[in-house]
C-alpha cells in the first residue's frame, strides 16, 4: 500500500435502525490509528452540519457509553465522551477537585452516580 493513503476502506451501509433513511452512513477504515486520532479531534469543526463522528466500539463500551449519556441527560454528570475506544466521564462539581474525569471501564462503576 502507498504510504500517502490514509483511508483504506469505505463502506456504505443502509442501516435500518437509522432514523433518517434518505441519510446514508459510511465507515472510514484508516491505515492507522494516527490518522483516526487526528480526525476524531477535529470534530468541533462539524458542529452545525449533518456529519457525525463516532467510534466504533465493541457491545460492551457502547453499552457504557449509552448509559453514561443517560446520565449526562439525567444531569448526573457533567460530560462523557469516548476516546481511543474508552469511555470517559466528567463529574459533577463546582471545584476541579469535584469535577474529575475518569476512565469508565463497567456499568457497575456507572451506578456510582
Amino acid at each position: 500500500m502507498h504510504q500517502g493513503h490514509v483511508i483504506c476502506i469505505t463502506e456504505r451501509t443502509n442501516d435500518n435502525r437509522d432514523q433518517r433513511p434518505d441519510t446514508p452512513r459510511v465507515i472510514l477504515r484508516f491505515t492507522n490509528r494516527k490518522h483516526k486520532i487526528a480526525l476524531l479531534k477535529e470534530w468541533k469543526k462539524l458542529k452545525g452540519t449533518d456529519v457525525y463522528l463516532n467510534e466504533h466500539l465493541v457491545k460492551r463500551n457502547a453499552n457504557i457509553a449509552k448509559e453514561a449519556r443517560d446520565l449526562r441527560k439525567n444531569k448526573k454528570i457533567q460530560q462523557t465522551w469516548t476516546r481511543n475506544c474508552k469511555v470517559f466521564i466528567k463529574l459533577n462539581g463546582d471545584t476541579p477537585e469535584e469535577a474529575k474525569v475518569m476512565v469508565i471501564r463497567s456499568i457497575e462503576e456507572l451506578g456510582k452516580y
